[in-house]
């Protein structure tokens, strides 16, 4: 084999292996006589030479050593082939082959198309994409063009008293009411201001009296009585509610239903009258609908000198006077009050409605209270049907959050306290007293040692999955797993022995907690 020959051949076999693991980026196949193949581009021809482009270079290969040519295309030639094919005006051939030359990297035939199509349809919108073109009121713009339009169109529109809101021109009418607000006497006011407003002037009507009205980032105080008397109150709520957050870990769909910025019916409205008659005749004028409250709760609670509504708007209603406590501190039995039921609407507010275990709604609203007013009041929400047990709540020895403690470690008492299995599936309704002590304090444990845990479970219990209803039983043992409910009572049990508070995040006038002691002290007295 000559010197040629052998060369020929080596070049053969790179475009083979070449042509093997890449495509062909041309079409024409010189097939020898040894029966190697050639791929490459005929760049020319003559009558004793054929001269081929490869990957690797070009070179000569003599007709004599060619068995046969298998002439074929490149991307260049079939795309000169197809553009002397299209007709004037056609946009969707233009881009069908667009498309071809962006695929096959013919980046002038590309650009060049891309002209010829934007020259046709002016408005075409994959092509005005391509070239980097921006769409701004039905048309398209270069980045400098569009600056300059809307730079126009900006001195236009506010020479004719025109606004810009949401990306749109509009009257100062038109943005101010999409904004939330309306007209009163002539001024621009936002619709919760408006609410207000009107709140105030009912209340007059209603009740004789002014209404003062105090907002913080997630309450609004309502009350005819001095405002100020219930600030510390307030600050303790956000607290509560600030905590309970970063404990629950609420996700998007939650927080909507816990942050005012995101929901029209977050804001926590508490109302404080001045008298048990007052609460009575909150609800039978007819005030309390502005509220939208359940119908439910305009006959339950009537006769009720507190209570709370956690949907649709959560609401929190308390009143001067019988409150039952461990303290002398009228603040301190107010802040209590009104925390306890905090807790309650914070962990249904988690749950956005529907059914919740009774246990835990209860721990949490004693959590709130016990955290938040330094263990000085016991404040048990009554029922009408729970006399019986409110009754003898004082003659349990369960009178204060010390004593608690002292009965949670009595064994004694201890031993006839229920199991997390007894309590699973009761009814906040139908808890005793000591029911509710032993769910506080389960709640504490599992805030300060399963807080993940135990939201899961409380998210999940009471659901409805593949349309069966999840007891809190089977949400509890999916949550807790490996653990049982037996293993986690005997923790329990454990941790109660230790179980010791921080101080009193609220001061009675004067300093100290008039009334209340840290857990684990002696308490001053009770009563109601």
């Amino acid at each position: 084999m000559n010197r040629a020959a052998s060369r020929l051949r080596r070049l053969a076999l790179l475009v083979s292996a070449v042509a093997a693991f890449a495509p062909a980026l041309v079409a024409d196949v010189i097939v020898l006589k040894s029966g190697e193949k050639l791929e490459g581009k005929i760049i020319s021809e003559t009558a004793t030479s054929l001269r081929i482009e490869t990957p690797f270079g070009t070179t000569d290969v003599e007709r004599t050593r060619v068995a046969k040519i298998e002439r074929g295309q490149t991307p260049k030639d079939k795309y000169t082939e197809r553009k002397a094919a299209l007709k004037a005006g056609d946009v969707a051939g233009r881009w069908e082959l667009a498309l071809f030359c962006k695929e096959n990297k013919l980046t002038k035939e590309w650009k060049k198309l891309l002209e010829e199509i934007l020259a046709i349809d002016p408005q075409h919108d994959q092509a005005n994409r391509e070239v980097g073109r921006i769409q701004y009121d039905g048309k398209w713009f270069t980045k400098e063009a569009l600056e300059k339009y809307k730079d126009e169109e900006r001195k236009k529109m506010e020479a004719a008293g025109m606004v810009l809101h949401d990306g749109r021109w509009m009257t100062e009418a038109e943005a101010m009411t999409a904004k939330g607000f309306v007209q009163l006497e002539g001024k621009w006011v936002s619709k919760e201001e408006v609410e207000r407003l009107q709140a105030i002037r009912d209340w007059k009507a209603t009740f004789g009296t002014d209404l003062n009205i105090v907002t913080t980032d997630h309450f609004e105080l309502r009350t005819p009585l001095p405002p100020e008397d219930f600030q510390e109150i307030l600050d303790l709520c956000e607290s509560a509610h600030a905590e309970f957050v970063a404990l629950a870990k609420p996700d998007e769909k939650e927080l909507k239903f816990m942050d005012p910025a995101q929901s029209l019916y977050s804001r926590i409205y508490v109302y404080v009258h001045d008298s048990p008659g007052s609460v009575t005749q909150f609800i039978e004028s007819g005030y309390i609908r502005r509220h939208y409250v359940p119908l439910t709760v305009l006959e339950d609670q009537k006769d009720a000198d507190n209570f709370s509504v956690y949907f649709p708007i959560p609401l929190i209603v308390l009143s001067e006077g019988r409150h039952l406590k461990s303290s002398e501190s009228r603040d301190m039995n107010q802040a209590g009050m009104a925390l306890v039921h905090l807790g309650q609407i914070l962990i249904r507010r988690l749950k956005r409605g529907g059914g919740l275990c009774g246990w835990a709604e209860a721990g949490m609203g004693h959590w709130a209270e016990g955290e938040f007013n330094g263990y000085a009041t016991l404040s048990i929400v009554e029922y009408p049907h729970y006399e019986p047990f409110v009754d003898k709540w004082s003659q349990d020895g369960w009178e204060s959050f010390p004593r608690w403690k002292d009965n949670l470690t009595n064994p004694a008492e201890a031993g006839r306290l229920p199991s997390l299995s007894d309590l699973m599936e009761k009814p906040v309704e139908e808890l005793t007293v000591a029911e509710e002590a032993k769910a506080w304090s389960m709640v504490l444990f599992l805030l300060e040692t399963r807080a993940d845990k135990f939201f899961d479970f409380v998210r999940a219990s009471k659901t409805k999955f593949q349309d069966e209803l999840v007891t809190n039983t089977r949400a509890f043992n999916d949550a807790f797993a490996p653990e049982t409910m037996g293993q986690i009572d005997a923790a329990w049990a454990e941790w109660v022995k230790t179980m010791s508070r921080g101080e009193p995040k609220m001061k009675a006038p004067g300093g100290g907690v008039p009334g209340g002691v840290p857990l684990g002290g002696k308490p001053e007295g009770g009563g109601r």
